[in-house]
């Protein structure tokens, strides 16, 4: 009886360690964001782009803001591997968006894979980005 038990508890124990896969692989997300092929910039603000990790609403998650550069182009280290859902705002000043919160976390169509293998491409002149 004792070697049943222990036997089921190590197999928990590998199985919420295999599940959690003792922290997830982090890699570098590469991209560009624009509306159709025309870098998106903003002339006095800045380009926020916000990787959220998409996961049940009562998931504890964690957000990744990156600014992108004045060509459109952006880079982040240390991105979990994942699907997220990507925020864009085009912010003159701060609380502003030219883009009038299309692409805000409530009505945002844009969901990618993150891998670190592939350029994550976003067009804002496209409903899924």
């Amino acid at each position: 009886m004792m070697r049943i038990s222990r036997a089921c508890a190590f197999l928990v124990l590998m199985g919420a360690v295999l599940a959690g896969g003792c922290g997830s692989k982090k890699v570098k997300v590469t991209g560009k964001v624009h509306k159709g092929g025309q870098a998106l910039v903003s002339k006095t603000g800045s380009v926020l782009i916000t990787l959220v990790p998409d996961a049940p609403a009562s998931a504890e998650t964690t957000t990744i803001p990156i600014r992108a550069n004045p060509d459109g182009t952006f880079a982040q280290e240390d991105v979990p591997i994942g699907k997220y859902k990507i925020t864009v705002a085009q912010e003159e000043s701060p609380g502003s968006d030219l883009l009038r919160g299309e692409f805000s976390l409530e009505k945002t169509k844009i969901v990618r894979d993150i891998d670190g293998k592939a350029p994550v491409d976003i067009d804002v002149s496209k409903p899924g980005g």
